[in-house]
């Protein structure tokens, strides 16, 4: 968990974004959310491959719906189907 006072406010995050954006570095807010997302799975698939089996799990989507998601990243699309059911297992 991180301590109360190291934690972004929302409008800090929001300022970070529009920066970003305005700096000419990214088209929009999107694809500061996107770049954000691709470096933190990169950084820690473990997460990704958590939150798609949560997904599952809770019925927000399909086994094939995971595959095709995680396969973007990971390879193998029957390790992946592996790694969910495992996960879902636990």
């Amino acid at each position: 968990m991180i301590p109360e006072q190291e934690q972004a406010k929302p409008y800090q995050i929001d300022w970070f974004v529009d920066q970003l954006v305005r700096s000419g570095l990214y088209a929009d807010p999107q694809s500061v959310w996107r770049s954000s997302l691709r470096a933190l799975f990169e950084a820690r698939p473990e997460e990704k491959r958590h939150m798609l089996a949560s997904a599952y799990e809770r019925g927000d989507v399909s086994l094939g719906a995971d595959g095709r998601l995680a396969r973007r990243d990971e390879g193998d699309p029957a390790r992946i189907r592996r790694t969910f059911i495992l996960a879902l297992e636990h």
